[in-house]
């Protein structure tokens, strides 16, 4: 049987479908090997039959027929499987080997069972999908996905998100679906539903057949804590992991410039729903070369975004690994690289939105914030990570991995010799030991502190400048030494001069100085200083004022060790606070930028520098 299947698929590549179909239909031909015309399998007033020559199917949109080239002369003509098989191989001068009938039966009777499961996944997409828009159950899974996870309900509507409720075997017994046709679809397993209590999306295989569903666990569900968050069907009869990717069959219609590449269906969808319509992810498995075959049938440039964890850095080098056979004058492969802090794209787009995602392409290399790289730089970034490059040893084996993985697996050899010259002329450069050095060479750096003081000075809040108001209260406090006191004159400069922000934002302050980890009395008097500041501020007194008031209070948080109790926990308390500031100050500007992103003519280019300086400070903040 194996050896039978692997001559059918040999035989499909050896007819072009677009000339056997053209025989009966007049085909217009469109970009990339695709066609349309009129169906010839029914009666078909405008357009609606597409062929794909390049993938060897055919679909029609108006009687939702569609398949291979055999499929097609089984339809066209009323043959069987091994009927319609004999009759291509006589048209196109093919010899058939010696099969049993047993074998063509046996591929017939596969054929049944893919349509058996093809038609069980549509029903239960359908029970799914009712139950989350008709049922009370399904209004909390519909909270989950619109309010928790940002998703517009056109969108989940788009997708066709469903609930996999308690009542579902019931109603699929109300439509006719027995329980080993659940089984054949992977809904089932042993009798068990797989996706029970979970929002599950339908995956799509190239012709847009549901060929399985990815679920998530969602809410205070008790069985969130013992299974994993997010599954896949299994391996089928039509679901097989290795070939498929979530979202391509709508990305093949596209045609856009390049494809990305992310890890997870929830991704995807936040892309699509952002307008950034050219992504798909592989489903529950690192990328193949399956995938890669296909992905570059439809694009000639594809640019990877996988998470930032250990996982996803590791499924990012296997991927550039298996990149490099597929490279050819024509084609590219780049990798992006989210800001620091920021997990998926999801999250991206949750935080900065489609401009800020955006502007990553168009950002210098800064891996910090985010950024797009060629896949030479970021191969040669991933493997001379901890090494030292005036070591022999780490040379050589840097050496051997762009010889074993990169110049070997380049078929043109013109491009294997430029590859090979620029990372030959990139170890000869580098003069530095440690990886963080190579990070710099290739991602670009800037000194950590002159930074931050730029984009505080920037923002007012004092980069090292804080103009120190009511001087003379503040000296009649003096208990400690000279750069302690500096550091306290700073924190209550900072706290005063900023009132309108403490009163919006007592929270995130009260956390970006870490007074929400200490003592209770320490958050006590914290309040009692804000509602001081707010109180002298409807009062319009002036600064210095404001500042008498205050300073009994402020220095019996600092100086009762509540809050500081070395000379490095004041500087640190300041430096938290000064970026905490910043941080929304800036946040409060990318805010109100967005909102009038289409009522003026915004620009987009100090948007996206808003969000990069947000992320520059988020990343100062953390190493405080």
């Amino acid at each position: 049987m194996t050896n039978f299947k692997s001559f059918i698929d040999s035989f499909k590549k050896q007819i072009s479908i677009a000339d056997v179909i053209s025989k009966h239909t007049q085909l217009k031909k469109r970009n990339g090997g695709k066609y349309i015309g009129k169906c010839p399998l029914h009666k078909d007033d405008t357009p609606s039959f597409t062929v794909d020559d390049v993938n060897g199917v055919f679909y029609c949109f108006g009687c939702l027929k569609g398949g291979d080239v055999i499929k097609f002369t089984e339809e066209l003509y009323g043959l069987s499987f091994n009927d319609a098989l004999q009759s291509l191989a006589g048209q196109y001068s093919i010899t058939l080997p010696s099969f049993s009938r047993q074998d063509g039966e046996a591929a017939a009777q596969q054929k049944s069972k893919e349509t058996i499961a093809l038609q069980t996944l549509k029903q239960a997409c359908k029970i799914a999908n009712k139950v989350l828009h008709q049922s009370l159950i399904g209004k909390e899974a519909m909270t989950y996905l619109t309010k928790q996870r940002g998703f517009s309900e056109a969108i989940v509507n788009e997708f066709a998100f469903g609930l996999v409720s308690d009542g579902f075997e019931s109603a699929a017994k109300q439509e006719g679906i027995t329980q080993s046709e659940l089984n054949l679809a992977g809904i089932y397993m042993e009798n068990y539903n797989r996706f029970s209590g979970r929002i599950i999306v339908p995956i799509h295989n190239k012709n847009a057949e549901i060929v399985g569903f990815g679920g998530r666990i969602y809410g205070n569900n008790p069985a969130a804590k013992q299974t994993a968050k997010y599954i896949n069907s299994p391996e089928t009869v039509v679901f097989k992991k290795n070939e498929v990717l979530f979202n391509y069959h709508r990305v093949r219609l596209q045609k856009a410039s390049f494809i990305i590449v992310v890890e997870g269906y929830f991704d995807v969808i936040k892309l699509w729903q952002h307008g950034i319509k050219n992504a798909v992810a592989p489903m529950g498995t690192n990328i193949t070369e399956d995938h890669l075959a296909t992905l570059f049938k439809s694009s000639k440039d594809l640019i990877f975004c996988f998470d930032g964890d250990n996982a996803g850095i590791a499924a990012s080098l296997r991927a550039m690994k298996m990149c490099f056979k597929f490279l050819t004058s024509d084609t590219s492969c780049k990798f992006m690289t989210l800001p620091s802090g920021v997990k998926d794209p999801d999250e991206m787009l949750d935080q900065y939105g489609k401009e800020g995602f955006l502007a990553l392409f168009s950002k210098s290399a800064n891996s910090r914030t985010g950024c797009v790289v060629d896949i030479k730089q970021a191969f040669f970034y991933a493997i001379t990570q901890g090494l030292d490059l005036k070591n022999a040893d780490h040379r050589t084996r840097v050496q051997n991995e762009i010889k074993l993985n990169v110049i070997s697996q380049i078929k043109d050899p013109l491009l294997a010799k430029n590859y090979h010259d620029f990372f030959k002329f990139e170890l000869d450069r580098i003069k530095f030991t440690k990886a963080d050095d190579v990070q710099k060479e290739i991602y670009g750096s800037q000194s950590k502190n002159k930074a931050q003081d730029a984009m505080l000075t920037k923002f007012a809040l004092g980069g090292g400048k804080i103009v120190t108001q009511g001087e003379k209260a503040i000296r009649a406090h003096r208990t400690t030494s000279s750069q302690v006191q500096a550091c306290q004159n700073k924190i209550l400069s900072a706290l005063v001069s900023n009132a309108k922000l403490l009163f919006s934002h007592k929270d995130d302050v009260l956390e970006y100085i870490n007074i929400d980890i200490l003592e209770q009395d320490a958050e006590q008097i914290y309040q009692e200083i804000i509602s001081q500041i707010e109180e002298s501020s409807i009062k319009n007194l002036n600064p210095d004022d404001v500042f008498s008031l205050i300073t009994t209070k402020f220095y019996k948080l600092f100086n009762h060790d509540l809050i500081c109790k070395t000379k490095d926990d004041f500087i640190k308390t300041l430096q938290r606070l000064q970026i905490g500031l910043a941080i929304i100050t800036a946040e409060a500007k990318i805010a109100h930028l967005k909102q009038n992103l289409e009522a003026q003519d915004t620009s987009l280019t100090e948007l996206a520098a808003l969000i990069a300086d947000v992320t520059e400070l988020k990343l100062s903040l953390s190493k405080i």
